[in-house]
């Protein structure tokens, strides 16, 4: 199912993925940005972290499909293939 996802639900998915436990903890949004700069991305996905907390993220649109032709991959299923 193509869906937007709350923090505690990716947990609880990745959890099952993965085997490990996977929580969630609230973080300031400069923490989040923090976390992951090392990977080259903390701001780009601090903007993101921010904007779900201000509930901009709530809506599923077909922007994924119209800009890339194809329909998006369920969470689950995208992290069983990739991970």
């Amino acid at each position: 199912m193509i869906k937007n996802y709350t923090m505690p639900e990716l947990s609880y998915i990745m959890t099952n993925v993965t085997g490990e436990e996977i929580g969630y903890d609230p973080v300031t949004v400069k923490k989040f940005a923090e976390i992951y700069a090392a990977e080259g991305d903390g701001n780009e996905l601090a903007s993101m972290y921010q904007a779900a907390a201000m509930g901009l993220m709530n809506q599923v649109t077909d922007d994924f499909a119209h800009i890339t032709g194809h329909q998006p991959t369920d969470m689950k299923e995208f992290l069983i293939k990739n991970y």
